[in-house]
């Protein structure tokens, strides 16, 4: 079936199904994956790495296991991802003082040149939803998150965080905001 516009809405009365909803955000996420992914391999980053500097960038300090849990992944997941950037340079463990990843001037400067890139790419993807457009979508994927999060805790409880240790939902209506 060939994709709709991509500026129209289905034609219908009824609601969207919950599999038509998940065909369509796990295509947008693979879209967006796709194309940061190209930018970023083309400077020697994946786009995990990029993450896990983006968030060490916010966040300097963290552990293995704070960064696992903010992502949802496994600790082992991120022990081969913080091995990888080790040994390429862009991170470093701390001392006893300061346990914890710190960045090194060469993911800085890196994560500094990626910046704009990065920009260009979110404004692509982001720019036709406009200020009250993207704190609706926030505050949408935040719900649906937090659907998601209550479903892994039923079927998994040991293993994810309590909801408020994730960041909060900002305050926004999710009633249709015209761009």
């Amino acid at each position: 079936m060939p994709p709709a516009a991509a500026d129209s809405l289905p034609n219908t009365a009824d609601p969207p199904g919950g599999a038509e909803l998940f065909r369509a955000v796990m295509e947008v996420a693979h879209l967006m994956a796709r194309a940061g992914a190209e930018s970023l391999r083309s400077h020697g980053v994946t786009p995990p790495q990029y993450i896990i500097l983006s968030l060490l960038a916010d966040e300097p300090l963290l552990n293995q296991q704070d960064i696992a849990a903010r992502l949802h992944v496994t600790k082992g997941n991120i022990s081969q991802i913080v091995a990888t950037l080790e040994r390429e340079g862009f991170v470093a463990r701390g001392d006893g003082s300061r346990p914890g990843l710190n960045l090194t001037v060469k993911a800085r400067q890196g994560l500094a040149a990626l910046e704009p890139l990065h920009d260009r790419h979110m404004e692509a993807c982001f720019g036709t939803l406009g200020g009250a457009g993207r704190l609706q979508l926030l505050g949408l994927l935040h719900r649906v998150r937090s659907g998601v999060l209550e479903l892994e805790r039923e079927r998994h409880p040991s293993v994810l965080p309590p909801e408020d240790a994730c960041p909060p939902a900002p305050d926004a209506t999710t009633e249709p905001v015209e761009p």
